[in-house]
């Protein structure tokens, strides 16, 4: 490896970033942690696992980062506990040795500890689209709606919790476009990265 034991994919919706992590993670016999986060963030802080990945939640900028239930005693609200649990989990992750990590605002939870590989995968709205509609079994229309809807709560979510760190290409190693390189193509490129 190149001094690298972390993988961290961070993706736009319907780009196949979470493909591209099972299969590296596969590939390189390293263990994944993608959406499981939410199970194990929610077992841990005892809080429904539908929270934890139900859009509503970072939709139209309804955030209260702090619920104020008397005038001097601030508390967490539910998306900063879902967040913190998240961000523990997988920084905890990382600490342990070599994995790869897929979402829930990885880029920014790991983006100050070394040996971290950083890739952003996209592709253009077509391609995207496209690949809804294989996964889901829906019409182009409802997929360009579902990319819109999880764009906008992946935004809300990002100005929120990450600062914009997603849009900044130059917080990443590799940034992939997954139209052009496909899925098999975007993994020999990361793994490439990895172990050279």
């Amino acid at each position: 490896m190149s001094g690298m034991s972390v993988i961290a994919i961070t993706m736009q919706y319907g780009s196949g970033g979470k493909e591209i992590g099972a299969k590296l993670a596969d590939e390189l016999q390293l263990p994944l942690y993608d959406g499981r986060l939410s199970d194990e963030a929610a077992r841990r802080s005892g809080l429904s696992s539908r929270l934890f990945d139900t859009t509503e939640f970072f939709e139209n900028g309804r955030f209260s980062r702090f619920a104020d239930i008397s005038a001097s005693a601030p508390v967490l609200g539910i998306e900063d506990v879902i967040y913190v649990e998240q961000a523990r989990i997988i920084r905890e992750a990382a600490e342990r040795g070599p994995c790869v990590i897929v979402g829930k605002g990885c880029c920014k939870v790991l983006e100050d500890m070394p040996g971290v590989l950083h890739v952003f995968v996209h592709a253009d709205m077509e391609c995207r689209g496209a690949r809804i509609m294989d996964e889901f079994s829906v019409t182009k229309a409802y997929a360009m709606k579902l990319i819109r809807t999880e764009d906008r709560r992946r935004n809300n979510f990002l100005k929120t919790y990450l600062g914009n760190r997603f849009s900044r290409m130059e917080g990443y190693h590799l940034c992939i476009d997954s139209g052009f390189f496909d899925i098999c193509g975007a993994v020999r490129i990361v793994k490439s990265a990895y172990t050279n």
